[in-house]
């Protein structure tokens, strides 16, 4: 399916913003292209190419991903792509190798979760997969917080007066779909108290690896090569 909207000029200079305006005035595909092959029993879908870029729930331009851009304030990037229908233990997962500064992804009108800076992050979408058309958003943050004030440490932390700020989805997005797929994503929350007296943490993680397989999990504290405290964790992994 070819879609073909209105385009704004592309203000970025330089040959990217040159391309992507070029690219945007031939109605460039937004669906998903066919699966490539992937190693075992997988196919992925790459999500690079030409994005919706939607200010107030209105169509803004058409900008190609991966990009940095200029920081915007708050927008949402939309496209389409194409996957077949998962059969048994069959998953989907979305991979982001990077975006600025913080954003919320949803998948076919479901959030997935949210998104710091510069690393890769990846959700599972299984239980929204639609056969055929799906489509992504991801509402992007990085000039302003969104409506609930979420982002503003990582805005803080990019946009700094000491060089040049830049958003978006900045690495490589792909999906993968088949079996043995478990999202790779760690999350964790630490919080010190009593003047470092004691440190409270609580994490969730989870490997690409096949549902039972054995792991170890290490956490400590350290000043720099002197280790302070420390546990070690087995455990096995679990689908969900």
């Amino acid at each position: 399916m070819q879609m073909t909207t209105p385009i704004r000029k592309h203000k970025n200079s330089g040959p990217i913003g040159k391309w992507a305006s070029l690219a945007a005035s031939l109605a460039m595909p937004l669906s998903g292209m066919v699966p490539a092959t992937s190693p075992g029993n997988r196919s992925r879908v790459d999500l690079a190419g030409m994005w919706q870029r939607y200010v107030h729930d209105k169509l803004w331009e058409i900008i190609p991903v991966p990009s940095s851009q200029h920081p915007l304030g708050f927008y949402c990037l939309r496209r389409e792509f194409l996957l077949p229908a998962l059969k048994g233990n069959e998953r989907a997962i979305v991979h982001f190798d990077a975006i600025t500064y913080f954003t919320r992804v949803s998948v076919n009108g479901e959030e997935l979760g949210t998104m710091g800076p510069y690393l890769p992050y990846e959700f599972d979408f299984t239980a929204h997969v639609r056969e055929g058309k799906n489509q992504i958003d991801v509402a992007i943050s990085d000039l302003q917080p969104d409506a609930t004030g979420a982002g503003k440490d990582e805005i803080a932390l990019g946009v700094n007066p000491d060089w040049e700020a830049h958003g978006g989805i900045i690495r490589d997005v792909y999906v993968e779909s088949g079996l043995g797929l478990l999202s790779t994503t760690c999350a964790w929350r630490t919080s010190l108290l009593a003047a470092i007296q004691r440190l409270r943490a609580r994490g969730r993680c989870s490997s690409r690896l096949q549902p039972g397989a054995r792991g170890t999990l290490r956490w400590c504290c350290a000043n720099g090569r002197r280790k302070s405290r420390g546990w070690r964790k087995i455990f096995r992994f679990q689908v969900g």
